[in-house]
């Protein structure tokens, strides 16, 4: 679990980084030579726009993807916790578990 979380925040920061660097670029290119943006029928931002959102999707996805790992991670401490003998965990024994910092 611990590779995959590493994994979806590299995606992540990769995707900020991009988006970052293409908002740059777009408003440095737009600064320098606004003539080749006053020919299109969209305004100059819309291609940041574009990239807004789909970097927005990515990271929505990895957020919920790291929210559930998260949650299988507790899950799997309260079954240890219980030395697996198959004992479901209530939801106050899970926050004791947390809160008193017992585990592994």
């Amino acid at each position: 679990m611990q590779r995959l979380n590493m994994f979806l925040n590299t995606i992540m920061g990769a995707f900020i980084g991009v988006f970052i660097g293409r908002v740059v670029f777009v408003v440095w290119n737009f600064k320098t030579s606004p003539e080749l943006y006053a020919m299109q029928s969209a305004p100059w931002y819309t291609s940041i726009l574009v990239s807004a959102v789909l970097t927005l999707v990515v990271l929505l996805v990895c957020v919920v993807i790291k929210v559930i790992i998260k949650r299988v991670e507790k899950q799997s401490l309260c079954t240890i916790k219980n030395y697996g003998r198959g004992e479901h965990c209530s939801p106050a024994k899970k926050h004791r578990i947390i809160r008193c910092g017992a585990g592994l």
